[in-house]
């Protein structure tokens, strides 16, 4: 059973506008009358609505509190009310509700429903004549099922085609099930599927979103791959198989999100462009033109897109701006306007009084989610700034100590073990935040596909040799808030089990920078949380390599800045947090001969090599982290060494440097400890690690409620936050990593004798606090959470240039001393 917590205020301002064809009140205005325009949906007002999912025959709304409104032709059983009937406004599901399910997301097939709900169920309802439900048989339903054999895996998202379904795990594991006569569901053969099976071919493969079109499917990868199969009909799509084939976008775009229609496909890339291809007989794809296109080509007219929507023969897009565009079909009500290409249709900040979270289409119809203003996109990075939502130390009212641990190494693909010489820098961090690069080697195969070691194999093993370093070096178990990997960088954040439940609204983003922003070898994840009332940031990056190229170091590092967004809402930066950890591989070098480098190495005239370093230059000069701080170092050079030595590596001869580092910013962030561990040999580079005090602000002063009060307010408060990673659950039980192996514990709080917990009892009491999951507990709500803003490369703004490098007028433009060393990159 889930809670269904109070709506978050924020939400409340969401309303939902449709138009186009209203066959059986799909509209949801109480009638069957189209429209040409967008309405606004009455009914839905102030319900606080994240998420909308259309068909061509029926609608589905979801609220912040996991309330399930649908509307439409219900002669399937589609609407999941118990009954065959139709409904021409928004109506809650009453079974849902009766039994308090909170459903996380929802997604419409042509004549059936699915949703995941917040305790990582898949339900299904409607049709079932192509096996579609997952539930082993072809039996229609009209209540809402649980698809059996679906509670292994952690559930992310899922996705309804015309007649079937997807499931996408957080491992990025794909499990597909229904009609299959067009291979449209990736298995070998074209044998409906009556339950979910996964895409053996993509195994190790984590895939980040999944459509279907009418006979064929589209997946985009963690690794930026477009993949497609099935057997399109009318169009040529560049595939013509029931296996993954690879459809190539262009060195120029890196993919982000795909809708089909049913014989096109839109993909919208990071750089916010769209990319159309497929049939064109109405001029859906937006090229000028109404001739079939076999490739993706570039949708003309259209910048800063945040959201992209096809129909059945139409397209639709949102910009960042606020203004919405349409084209394709445009009789019978169809809303495409007969244009082929993208037609203004209203700007949505001054005609319907918000920014785009969401828009979603179908069949000749289409509906778009609207946010008041505070989630319009900030369009320059807060750089310079410090936001005004952070606080300084006097404006804590009540104020705790946390001890954060920070850990970063270069690994070189290396899996090392025995990691409790690294975590005892301090004895018993309340938070740990490992950043790792090079987790895999970062060959052109390597990118495409890790054979040797997948994905999830690669990640398994450093979460346990992680909580097992942790417990051996602390005697104390840790609990695992969320980890991410983007190609070679992974970073795993983690902190003691008695304080895992104060921490929520846990959020991510990734940013890809290699070559030019094409590929994800280099780049940077971050993971932001609050802790208590206070927000925290932690960034691991991986930067250009090379002794001279400072100049794409710091390219690197403005274009990760400007591409980290975070799914609150409003969107946040990394600068709108009041404690920034940012660390990692950040490959600048010592710009001195390498035999000098090595005479002041080996007299540990650390700060006279210290003056030579390319990082405190660019940052004396303000290029690169302005407003962040480094404590001294006191350690040698922690690159270049030869693997399984001691010794600096004599083949390359490369220049002894610092390129492994860590930054913080923050006004209530005092350094305790930095230094690097030599004893590792494992790789070409040495780990490093930092401890940090930080102040954390506690409003609601926790530290003298009961445990049971605290633990129950905190499962009501972290439900109802639908955006990114942020929901919890209870009443679940799950596996515990321990440093001796695995143990089982229930989550959320239990029948227990009340005690008051003192001040000094909170870092280290908490003993009768539940053990929890180690794995990611959260289910991720990618329909749900409000759309990100898009990412803006300062690189090509002269207004974001002058602001990147602002210095104060009394001190003029120092000239970069000259790169001396080997000139070469590893």
């Amino acid at each position: 059973m889930s809670y269904l917590p109070q709506l978050p205020s924020s939400c409340l301002f969401n309303e939902v506008f449709t138009w186009g064809d209203c066959p059986k009140g799909l509209l949801g205005h109480g009638d069957k009358k189209k429209q040409k325009k967008p309405k606004h949906l009455e009914a839905l007002r102030k319900q606080g609505i994240v998420c909308v999912s259309m068909s061509d025959t029926h609608c589905a709304a979801l609220s912040a509190h996991g309330t399930l409104f649908v509307w439409g032709d219900g002669k399937d059983g589609s609407l999941g009310r118990g009954d065959w009937n139709s409904v021409f406004s928004p109506s809650p599901v009453l079974g849902l509700r009766a039994n308090n399910t909170a459903v996380a997301q929802v997604a419409c097939g042509l004549s059936h429903t699915a949703v995941l709900t917040l305790d990582n169920n898949i339900l299904t309802f409607g049709s079932n004549a192509c096996g579609q439900l997952g539930h082993g048989t072809f039996v229609d339903s009209s209540v809402p099922l649980p698809v059996p054999g679906m509670n292994e895996l952690k559930w992310k998202h899922i996705v309804c085609g015309s007649n079937q379904c997807a499931a996408l795990s957080d491992m990025g594991n794909l499990f597909t099930w229904g009609d299959n006569r067009q291979g449209q569901l990736g298995h070998s053969g074209r044998a409906t599927a009556t339950a979910p099976r996964e895409v053996a071919v993509l195994a190790g493969v984590p895939v980040e979103c999944v459509c279907f079109g009418m006979d064929f499917c589209i997946v985009i990868t963690e690794m930026k791959q477009v993949l497609g199969w099935g057997f399109p009909t009318l169009a040529d799509l560049g595939f013509n198989s029931p296996e993954p084939v690879l459809v190539e976008l262009g060195v120029d775009h890196l993919p982000k999100s795909v809708s089909c229609g049913s014989q096109h496909v839109l993909i919208l890339t990071e750089a916010g462009k769209v990319l159309s291809w497929g049939l064109n007989v109405h001029g859906q794809l937006g090229l000028g033109h109404k001739e079939n296109v076999s490739t993706p080509s570039l949708v003309p007219c259209l910048s800063e897109t945040i959201a992209i929507s096809c129909g059945q023969i139409h397209s639709l897009a949102a910009t960042a701006n606020g203004e919405l565009f349409v084209w394709g079909f445009g009789d019978k009500g169809g809303i495409g306007m007969g244009r082929t290409t993208p037609t203004f249709v209203a700007n949505t900040q001054r005609e319907l009084g918000g920014s785009v979270i969401q828009i979603s289409s179908a069949g000749n119809s289409a509906s778009i989610l609207i946010g008041n203003g505070e989630l319009k996109p900030s369009p320059i990075p807060h750089v310079i700034q410090q936001s005004s939502r952070l606080r300084s130390s006097t404006e804590l009212a009540d104020k705790q100590k946390l001890a954060v641990f920070i850990g970063t190494w270069n690994v070189n693909a290396k899996q090392p073990e025995g990691l409790e010489g690294w975590f005892t820098t301090m004895a018993s961090p309340h938070i740990v935040a490992v950043g790792i690069q090079e987790i895999i080697e970062l060959s052109t195969g390597s990118l495409v596909k890790d054979k040797a070691r997948p994905y999830d194999v690669v990640v398994k093993t450093w979460r346990q040799n992680i909580t097992q370093g942790l417990y051996a070096a602390t005697g104390e178990s840790y609990a695992i808030v969320k980890d991410l990997r983007l190609v070679g960088m992974y970073l795993c954040v983690l902190v003691k089990e008695s304080l895992f439940s104060h921490v929520h609204n846990v959020c991510t983003s990734t940013a890809a920078v290699g070559l030019g922003g094409k590929v994800a070898n280099k780049g940077g994840v971050s993971i932001r949380m609050d802790v208590f009332d206070t927000s925290f940031c932690f960034v691991t990056c991986h930067l250009a390599a090379g002794q001279e190229h400072v100049d794409r170091r710091n390219a690197d590092y403005r274009n990760i800045i400007s591409q980290l967004r975070f799914d609150t809402a409003p969107p946040t930066t990394i600068f709108d947090h009041e404690n920034v950890f940012w660390f990692g591989d950040l490959n600048y070098r010592i710009s001195v001969s390498r035999g000098h480098a090595i005479y002041l190495m080996e007299n540990r005239a650390y700060q006279a090599l210290y003056q030579h370093d390319q990082l405190q230059f660019e940052r004396k000069e303000q290029r690169v982290f302005e407003g962040f701080n480094e404590e001294k170092i006191t350690f040698g050079p922690t690159y270049k060494f030869t693997p399984g030595t001691d010794t600096l590596d004599s083949e390359k001869m490369r220049c002894p440097s610092w390129c492994d580092r860590i930054l913080t910013r923050g006004p209530n962030i005092r350094s305790e400890i930095y230094t690097s561990h030599p004893r590792y040999l494992d790789s070409d580079h040495k780990p490093v690690s930092g401890v940090f005090f930080v102040m954390v602000a506690d409003k609601h002063n926790l530290r003298g409620v009961t445990r049971s009060t605290r633990a129950t307010r905190n499962a009501f408060s972290r439900a109802s936050g639908l955006g990114g990673d942020c929901p919890r659950y209870a009443g679940t039980s799950a596996p515990v990593l321990t440093g001796d192996g695995t143990s089982f514990g229930s989550l959320g709080s239990s029948e227990r004798e009340t005690e008051d917990v003192s001040s000094d009892e909170l870092s280290s009491s908490f003993g009768d606090v539940p053990p929890i999951p180690c794995r990611s507990l959260r289910p991720q709500l990618m329909e749900a959470k409000p759309l990100p803003s898009p990412a803006y490369n300062p690189l090509t703004s002269d207004m974001a240039e002058k602001t990147l490098n602002r210095r104060p007028r009394s001190a003029p433009r120092t000239e970069r001393p000259p790169v001396v060393g080997d000139g070469s990159a590893p």
